[in-house]
């Protein structure tokens, strides 16, 4: 008995986690099965078959007998599969191999054999722990089905509203304030510093303290020089919560200027890099609501202290910006973020993170065809950087730490192209690697954080926020 489970255990570990990156390949498990771990192993199909096993443990309380007779159900459909699948091979190679009869004769036989014996097992043991088998195949095919339709229909249906030039882009930015404080007048200088087309606007939940707002705010815009005066419209939002009447004034700006790009500049108080993961509900609310507004481009700006001036820029000429942009390859999403940052400086870098030394001269190649197309003023530096240990998020971090240490006095953002899903359970099937970046970021102080959402084309009847 320990020797059949030690080899059938042995046989699992090193089967099902290849067999899992086989259909992640081609597009029917989650693409996470694909990748190597820093051992070079399928760490994610290790980790499923542990967790899997583990519930087959809990819901046969240990038994091991009962645990046989499953095992050996799936043993030999999966030997039937095999050689049912040979038999396919060599018919389709009967014009190029001499003996393919023979060939075929032998795996015909054995899926035969093994077929009847899986028959016989599945049948005979059936109540006691077989019928696991013979019911989850045939739910798991429509599932397989399923997750490869998704896949497809993502490649297809995939957009980003942002314009693929730079010289196509023409900003409009608009900056939720609760406050006149230091935050405040960075993220408005940041905003400025893009485009002057900038609107401050703030939501009157109280009175007094709007009154207050634009009192101050009067005061400051009258300090400053004309070319660097901004608008603050202050929003009543009668009985409904404060969030509502933000959302529908950045709908509103949305719909009357559909040819220009919309960026929400967030600004943040909050210095401790852990505090800002609790610090305002409200700013969490808001950045989930924009995430499913299509076309809207959502920048954080924490507070940002320069390491040489000491001191906090607050004037759109003391925002010298830089630019970082991770890619995963050349899609539209890549190209519209690099549009993006190119349409506001020239200190533009991509990034991309090869975890296989034969991806390097296939996306240098790719970068260099795809810059031979574009005009001198619009060309960017690629840096690629190697992995041999298959993290994705330590080399990107490290390498923006880098950055900034390098320009203590630039303002550095990192542009991230992220994928909106349409259902929570679809979350599953990507990697979400820009949502796991922006969650590091937070720990990163000064660093600006621009989303660059990505969505999916409206299903028939499906209507969502424009």
């Amino acid at each position: 008995m320990l020797g059949i489970l030690t080899l059938s255990a042995e046989t699992s570990y090193a089967g099902f986690p290849r067999l899992a990156f086989l259909l992640a390949r081609d597009g029917y498990l989650p693409r996470q099965f694909s990748l190597r771990g820093d051992r070079l192993a399928f760490s994610v199909g290790i980790i499923a078959l542990a967790v899997l096993a583990s519930i087959l443990l809990i819901i046969f309380k240990g038994n091991t007998n009962a645990l046989i007779n499953l095992f050996a159900v799936g043993v030999f459909i999966a030997f039937t599969l095999s050689q049912a699948g040979m038999v396919v091979h060599w018919w389709r190679l009967r014009t190029q191999e001499r003996h393919w009869r023979r060939s075929l004769l032998i795996n015909g036989v054995g899926a035969l054999a093994t077929g009847l014996v899986a028959l016989v097992v599945a049948s005979t043991k059936f109540l006691e722990g077989a019928w696991i088998v013979v019911v989850l195949i045939p739910m798991l095919v429509p599932l397989f089905t399923r997750i490869g339709h998704h896949y497809a229909y993502v490649e297809r249906e995939r957009i980003i509203a942002l314009p693929l030039h730079p010289k196509d882009i023409r900003h409009r930015l608009v900056v939720p304030i609760a406050e006149l404080n230091r935050a405040t007048k960075q993220a408005v200088a940041y905003a400025r510093s893009i485009s002057p087309q900038a609107t401050a606007v703030h939501v009157a939940v109280d009175r007094e303290k709007a009154d207050a707002l634009r009192a101050a705010w009067d005061e400051w815009q009258a300090s400053l020089p004309a070319h660097e005066v901004s608008p603050l419209d202050i929003l009543d939002p009668g009985h409904r919560l404060p969030l509502l009447p933000l959302l529908d004034y950045i709908d509103a700006v949305h719909q009357q200027h559909p040819e220009e790009t919309l960026t929400v500049v967030l600004p943040e108080a909050v210095e401790s890099s852990l505090r800002r993961v609790f610090y305002s509900p409200k700013i969490l609310g808001l950045k989930a609501a924009l995430l499913f507004r299509r076309g809207i481009v959502v920048a954080n700006v924490p507070l940002i202290q320069r390491a040489s001036a000491a001191t906090i820029p607050t004037r759109p000429e003391e925002v010298h910006h830089r630019f970082v942009v991770p890619l995963a390859g050349l899609d539209r999403a890549a190209l519209a973020s690099l549009a993006y940052a190119r349409s506001v400086s020239g200190h533009v870098t991509a990034m991309h993170v090869v975890v296989d030394d034969e991806q390097v001269e296939q996306v240098r190649a790719s970068w260099q065809q795809w810059q031979e197309q574009l005009p001198a003023e619009e060309e960017t530096h690629l840096v690629i950087i190697e992995s041999p240990y298959r993290s994705l998020l330590r080399p990107i971090l490290a390498y923006i730490d880098a950055v900034q240490q390098r320009h203590p006095d630039d303002t550095l953002t990192v542009i991230l192209s992220e994928f909106v899903v349409a259902h929570w359970w679809e979350n599953l099937l990507h990697n979400q690697t820009a949502f796991r970046l922006k969650a590091a970021l937070l720990f990163r102080p000064g660093i600006v954080v621009t989303d660059v959402p990505q969505h999916l084309r409206d299903r028939p009847g499906q209507q969502q926020h424009r």
